[in-house]
């Protein structure tokens, strides 16, 4: 294992939801505002020190890595694992572990959009080393509309499945690869049981983000969020 700082954004889904955006267009290479999602992504990371990047691939996979090799920041090693069947969050991750050289790393959804300052991702890779005693760290936010019932709480910086799940799963996060070990090679895994079970046995802890955050999920959802933008001159809400 070696100390180079590593993320991973997760650019393989096929966006149904999204559709027909996504028939022609991945969701990782969305535009807001003039700039795709992962590009943003990438422009954050590698202002706070980030290294190393791992993009896995599927849905129009050729697209993103076209866009990426013609636009990205040239300070950040870019690495594409493809993925020949899509094997969802946790699966795609345990595919990717062989070009994670590293302990420790994070985990970014690429349809969000968010003022999350990457900073902190970086820092608390840099405290788990030296700890070395939780399997990963959660960032939070205020349960959305359309996902009124929550995924977890926060309890004495612990993430918590007991009590009322007052806060939402940002998709951004930070790993130990441990989480992943067992999954086998190629095998199409979800994160939410895995995550859950670390979860119970005390092993993530968590951080809320009351700042801006948003994910693309819908037609509906996207166009919200670009009008939004648009009526406040193309700055991120501080709301």
């Amino acid at each position: 294992m070696d100390n180079t700082l590593t993320a991973m954004i997760l650019a393989a889904g096929i966006g149904k939801r999204l559709r027909p955006i996504t028939n022609e267009i991945p969701k990782a290479l969305i535009e807001i505002n003039g700039k795709s999602m992962i590009l943003r992504h990438l422009e954050m990371l590698e202002q706070v020190g980030f290294e190393k990047v791992i993009v896995n691939l599927f849905h129009l996979g050729n697209k993103i890595e076209e866009a990426l090799h013609k636009n990205s920041p040239k300070n950040l090693e870019i690495i594409f694992s493809k993925e020949s069947l899509l094997l969802e969050t946790a699966g795609g991750i345990a595919n990717a572990l062989p070009n994670i050289n590293t302990n420790y790393f994070a985990v970014i959804n690429s349809d969000i959009l968010t003022d999350y300052n990457f900073i902190n991702l970086k820092n608390k890779i840099l405290e788990f080393r030296k700890k070395d005693d939780l399997l990963g760290h959660l960032i939070l936010v205020e349960n959305p509309p359309y996902h009124e019932s929550g995924d977890f709480s926060i309890a004495e910086n612990l993430v918590s499945n007991h009590a009322e799940c007052s806060l939402t799963f940002s998709g951004i996060s930070v790993f130990n690869r441990k989480m992943f070990d067992t999954i086998r090679p190629r095998t199409a895994c979800p994160l939410a049981p895995i995550l859950k079970e670390a979860v119970s046995k005390q092993l993530i802890s968590g951080d809320r983000h009351s700042g801006f955050w948003a994910d693309i999920g819908t037609p509906e959802r996207l166009a919200a969020l670009r009008n939004k933008l648009e009526e406040n001159n193309n700055n991120l809400p501080t709301e």
